[in-house]
């Protein structure tokens, strides 16, 4: 009864660590797989900003103003 017993510890044992193991090549495999497409977008951030366009638009300003202006006065 108590040697079953060491045999199912054991057996158990074994496939939680041949299931790490698996995980860790998969998790390996991952990071690599995705290295490539991370790089490409650290350039894409490392790039000079594009600067916006100032808006010289005044009807926007005063309808935007006039919006806080009424709900503040609610």
């Amino acid at each position: 009864m108590v040697f079953e017993g060491l045999k199912l510890t054991i057996l158990g044992m074994s496939v939680v660590f041949i299931f790490l193991v698996i995980l860790v090549f998969i998790i390996k495999l991952n990071s690599k797989l995705c290295a490539k497409s991370t790089s490409r977008e650290l350039d894409a951030l490392n790039r000079e900003p594009i600067a916006p366009q100032p808006s010289s638009d005044g009807n926007l300003v005063a309808v935007i103003s006039a919006a806080i202006k009424k709900f503040k006065t609610k």
